[in-house]
């Protein structure tokens, strides 16, 4: 859904943290989200929590499997996957219509040349 957009490189001290860039990223992407699903306050932490995790994960996907990249396609799916049933789990009728119409699919990010570009920033 996202993922491409998320996966930038990981804090060096401690890899179960943004590094700030990716924090201010993760933002970002949440608040664009929100606004085009017509999320609360409440929804918005949520969806937060989650975009972080993902990120984190996806990041540790694409450096676990940096040298197996039909691997790393099929894991970086995957989660995409189980993000977006996240998402739609916190929507109600009129918000997956939003959902819909705004249709998040980092499958069609992660093929631009600048998703390329961060998940290798993010491997070196």
């Amino acid at each position: 859904m996202f993922l491409g957009l998320c996966a930038t490189s990981v804090a060096q001290e401690n890899p179960a943290t943004l590094s700030p860039e990716d924090a201010r990223q993760c933002t970002e992407l949440t608040k664009v989200m929100a606004r085009n699903l017509y999320l609360y306050d409440e929804e918005y932490l949520k969806l937060k929590v989650l975009n972080e995790k993902t990120m984190l994960k996806a990041q540790e996907i694409s450096k676990g499997y940096q040298n197996a990249p039909t691997q790393r396609e099929a894991k970086l799916k995957e989660l995409s996957t189980e993000f977006e049933n996240e998402v739609k789990k916190m929507l109600d009728e009129q918000r997956l219509v939003a959902l819909a119409s705004y249709k998040i699919n980092a499958s069609l990010w992660l093929n631009t040349p600048q998703a390329l570009k961060s998940l290798q920033g993010s491997i070196e």
